[in-house]
């Protein structure tokens, strides 16, 4: 019961006990005056008690329905409450539900970006000032075996392999090195839409100060393998690249821009005796036309001669020679150079053009090209100084691409000229002297075939064959000889201990087979490993009093992390 019901039953009742009452008192005030009136108030109980019955019936009446009022009340409030639990509910459910369809809606784009990122290839690019930076490179142990000993690290002297007449012939090598490990950075950045600005840098560890020199690999320390700046023009079909980087030369893969090269896949870190290659400072234009299937280019790149047999008398003293192994420089001890090997002097670059068509045949593409080299030999006389300039020219080409689609690929390359040895793996020479001290470059020819199989996307296996060989450059004046390549060197103690050998190597070959297995590529880079078998034989010229030759076989092995 509330207030209102309570003062509503308590003044009902005061008014009933009031009407009770009443009789009593009326009947206590007139009692001395009942002898007097006795018929007229002879009614008034009855008047009364029907009063209060009826009183009764309303305060009943009224009780009633402020029980129906306080029931329907609490009625009411029971069905607010219920109500007000329901919707309190139901909208629990709906914050819940809308709490989960913001938490789906949120991965909505975490979901795509993994999707996307899981289905495209793998970049590793670092964005900073507009440019983006791709790191690269390999830690690499590896391990070479060599039945004679070359005391060499992980790159063989493939020219210079022990004959019998020395200890090494008799003694095997074997060598455990880091030194191959590589660090790379490509930074690339967009000058407008069609114009691209490229920096690439490319290192390892491979270089050492007795041996620096500028003849192949400008191998000074730190060893720079590759460090030059490109701009590309993409409305021009026009690349310009300038820097220490693979010689125009060399094998590419598509095009001619820088990065391109077609490289062999073998673990020794001097390529396969017949790839023709160098890695020096050039300046370098390629131009492309009928979207990119046709490529020219040309290139001027840092000269360096190997000279040898320079005579130490001449038949007239119209040159001079400088040395009895090469044309040196008189500044071979300063301006940064190694004291330790001799330099030559140079007068022009070395030019190069070439040409390289991307086609198909029979539905695979197939990649072709054709170069030109010139090189300019440079000497002085020694009665006044004047310089004279000999030119030896040469001419190559490669063929690449696939035997059978994603089964099997080859390549072969080829070239013929004269003063070409810098270019080869081999180290062979590139001029010699005739009697009167002219400079005469030598006639050589390298080339290389190999197929590369991939049975899985894992596995690579490869087979290579390669040669360079040297014409002879000789001269006789009565018993006495000049130049290279005589056939009457002194051979007859090639094969003996302390024995005399005079010849000079003619020609190198090599086989080398192998494999790489990258049984990892994930998230956290890729690990590969791979083994490979070489071997390789030098023959000498034939000489009247022997010849001979000399062969060795290496077992290479490596195991490769790649983070980037």
């Amino acid at each position: 019961m509330n207030f209102r019901h309570h003062l509503c039953g308590g003044a009902a009742l005061g008014a009933l006990v009031a009407l009770s009452l009443a009789p009593v008192a009326h009947a206590a005030a007139a009692a001395p005056k009942l002898h007097k009136k006795h018929v007229a108030h002879a009614a008034a109980p009855a008047a009364t008690a029907a009063e209060v019955s009826a009183l009764r019936e309303q305060l009943t009446a009224l009780q009633a329905r402020l029980d129906a009022q306080d029931a329907a009340l609490a009625q009411a409030k029971q069905d607010a409450a219920a109500r007000i639990a329901a919707i309190s509910a139901q909208s629990s459910q709906s914050a819940e539900q809308t709490r989960v369809i913001q938490s789906e809606v949120a991965a909505v784009p975490a979901e795509i970006k993994k999707q996307v990122a899981a289905a495209a290839p793998k970049t590793d690019k670092v964005y900073y000032k507009g440019v983006s930076i791709t790191l690269g490179g390999f830690l690499a142990a590896e391990g070479v075996y060599r039945q004679h000993s070359e005391s060499a690290d992980i790159a063989s002297s493939y020219g210079n392999l022990p004959l019998g007449n020395v200890a090494s012939k008799s003694a095997s090598e074997f060598r455990e090195t880091a030194r191959q490990s590589r660090i790379s950075a490509l930074v690339q950045g967009n000058i407008n839409p069609t114009t691209h600005a490229t920096f690439y840098g490319e290192f390892d560890f491979l270089g050492a100060a007795q041996t620096a020199n500028s003849k192949e690999a400008n191998a000074y320390n730190p060893r720079i393998r590759q460090v030059f700046g490109e701009v590309t023009w993409d409305d021009l079909g026009l690349d310009l690249a300038a820097g220490q980087m693979w010689s125009l030369t060399t094998e590419y893969s598509k095009g001619l821009t820088p990065r391109s090269e077609l490289l062999p896949p073998q673990i020794d870190a001097q390529y396969i005796p017949g790839f023709v290659w160098t890695r020096t400072p050039e300046v370098r234009v390629t131009k492309s036309y009928f979207n990119k299937s046709l490529t020219v280019a040309v290139s001027a790149e840092n000269p360096q001669s190997v000279f040898v047999n320079a005579p130490a008398t001449l038949i007239t003293s119209t040159y001079a020679a400088t040395g009895a192994s090469s044309a040196t420089s008189p500044q071979a001890t300063g301006s940064l150079f190694n004291s330790l090997v001799t330099y030559s002097y140079n007068h022009y670059p070395d030019l190069v053009g070439k040409v390289a068509y991307d086609t198909k045949f029979m539905d695979r593409p197939v990649h072709l090209e054709a170069f030109g080299l010139g090189r300019d030999f440079y000497t002085l006389t020694a009665a006044n100084g004047a310089g004279h300039d000999k030119w030896g020219v040469s001419f190559g080409g490669a063929a690449s691409g696939p035997i059978v689609p994603n089964l099997l690929d080859f390549q072969i390359s080829a070239m013929r000229g004269r003063g070409i040895g810098r270019y080869g793996s081999s180290g062979m020479n590139d001029a010699t002297f005739d009697p009167n001290g002219n400079v005469k470059p030598i006639a050589e020819t390298a080339i290389l075939s190999g197929v590369t199989l991939h049975p899985n996307p894992t596995l690579d296996l490869y087979l290579f064959g390669g040669e360079e060989a040297q014409d002879s450059q000789a001269y006789r004046i009565g018993t006495t000889y000049y130049g290279f390549g005589d056939t009457n060197p002194n051979d007859s103690g090639c094969a003996l201990i302390g024995g005399t050998c005079a010849g000079k190597v003619k020609r190198v070959d090599q086989v080398t087979f192998g494999f790489w297995h990258k049984f990892y590529q994930g998230p956290f880079g890729r690990l590969q490993w791979g083994l490979q078998y070489s071997y390789t034989e030098n023959a000498l010229f034939p000489g009247s009093l022997g010849g001979g030759s000399t062969a060795d076989s290496m077992v290479f092995s490596s195991f490769r992390y790649y983070p980037f």
